[in-house]
């Protein structure tokens, strides 16, 4: 009898001790939910605030407040098509007047783009 009570007791403390195990893994488990969930809100709260850092308003707020840029007094647009290119390269600064030479005006790399004879000879247009 005494072997059945000292078995029985066993059996008590052992499914004791399993019960407090599982109590602190489930404590365990329900710290890293917590966690995961504050990550996640994190997270959010982030991407928002990416996504408002890259918007064009905070874009233009910052440059001029921050950073002290000025915008563009005038915004022009090219027209790509060949029929609207220029004979000559047009190099211009945002304080020159149009019609005015640049202080700085670029110089063609290309001599097939200059009125300069060649090896091969005159330049089209130039007759020599």
């Amino acid at each position: 009898m005494v072997g059945t009570v000292g078995a029985v007791m066993a059996l008590l403390l052992s499914v004791l001790y399993l019960q407090v195990v599982m109590l602190q893994r489930q404590r365990e488990l329900d710290d890293l939910a917590n966690q995961s969930t504050e990550v996640m809100r994190e997270n959010q709260d982030l991407r928002r605030n990416v996504a408002e850092l890259e918007s064009p308003d905070a874009i233009v707020r910052r440059a001029t407040e921050e950073l002290g840029m000025v915008p563009a007094p005038e915004v022009v647009y090219l027209d790509p098509s060949p029929a609207a290119a220029p004979d000559e390269p047009i190099v211009r600064t945002l304080g020159d007047q149009p019609g005015a030479p640049s202080a700085d005006a670029a110089v063609p790399d290309d001599p097939a783009a200059s009125d300069a004879p060649t090896e091969s000879g005159p330049a089209e247009g130039v007759s020599g």
